[in-house]
């Protein structure tokens, strides 16, 4: 799901930078709600990424990643009824 869209971005960074090919100056790693701005750190202080091996340190380093990965629906009631009358919608 998410960590196989995640990896595919991140080769398809490597076939781009491997076949002598540019990223336009770089690349910004960010998940649907947050990007590892809390691992800038580890970056020289940016979120500029030119290879996916700065893609992988961001994304490792990065405790709002983990979170989003790991934790994000915890907190969603497991048993929320999705009725088909309800268009989707939580009943």
């Amino acid at each position: 799901a998410l960590t196989s869209q995640i990896q595919n971005a991140i080769n398809e960074l490597g076939r781009t930078t491997a076949s002598g090919g540019s990223a336009g100056g770089g690349v910004l790693p960010k998940l649907n709600w947050s990007s590892p701005r809390d691992a800038t750190w580890m970056n020289c202080g940016t979120l500029k990424c030119q290879t996916p091996g700065d893609v992988y340190l961001l994304l490792k380093s990065s405790e709002f990643v983990a979170f989003d990965l790991e934790k994000a629906w915890e907190d969603l009631d497991s048993d929320l009824d999705l009725d088909s009358d309800s268009g989707g919608n939580p009943a």
